[in-house]
């Protein structure tokens, strides 16, 4: 269990302990996997997807607390309990925890909390302060780029892509690789419906992503 303050990346695992017989059923640090799971009868079911535990559980039903979420929310947040789904009794596992089920009981554990220990730093001038952000943000996209094989961007003409954009181009360049860029393009026939207060909302920033590439080397 304490390798999990070592691991980086996304990944999630089910690990079955036979001499204590007890399952750990695990996600990585900030949600990019996790493990769908059920139980019936006594007996454990997990799976990276859905569909095989619905025919598991039989009869179907609706999480109507999760739909109501869902359908009133105004934004394009997915859940607000991250350990259920759509399908009543089929759970999944949380973000930077782990649930440990064995016979007679099930516990969960948060394994990382990242706001529990900050200490405030202070700078004398507002230098400081952005070098110690660069520095930051130039590790956050270094570490990002540990892949086998090529490394793409979803590039768009906002300040957050472009700026990642940025760092790990020049970072590829000095290993002699190259950062491939995808962008999302509407059809040439899509008709833009904008309401008064979307008037300056713009759906096609293909112009602007090409400005970022000139300017921008290696990508």
């Amino acid at each position: 269990e304490h390798v999990l303050d070592e691991i980086a990346g996304a990944y999630c695992a089910v690990w079955y302990d036979i001499k204590k017989n007890e399952v750990i059923i695990l996600s990585d640090a900030v949600g990019y996997r996790f493990v769908y799971y059920t139980i019936k009868d006594n007996i454990l079911y997990y799976s990276s997807l859905m569909k095989p535990l619905e025919k598991i559980i039989g009869s179907v039903k609706l999480n109507e607390r999760y739909l109501a979420d869902f359908i009133g929310q105004d934004n394009y947040n997915m859940f607000t309990e991250c350990e259920e789904t759509p399908i009543k009794d089929i759970y999944r596992t949380a973000p930077a925890s782990y649930i440990k089920i064995s016979k007679n009981r099930i516990l969960k554990k948060i394994y990382w909390r990242p706001f529990e220990n900050i200490k405030q730093i202070k700078y004398k001038t507002n230098e400081e302060y952005k070098q110690h952000f660069l520095n930051l943000f130039n590790k956050c996209v270094s570490d990002s780029l540990r892949s086998g094989g090529n490394t793409g961007v979803l590039l768009s003409g906002g300040y957050d892509s472009s700026a990642v954009a940025a760092v790990a181009a020049a970072l590829l360049e000095k290993k002699g690789q190259k950062l491939y860029s995808f962008t999302s393009v509407p059809l040439s026939e899509f008709a833009k419906e904008c309401s008064e207060q979307m008037k300056f909302y713009e759906t096609d920033e293909t112009e602007m992503v090409k400005k970022t590439v000139q300017c921008i080397r290696n990508i």
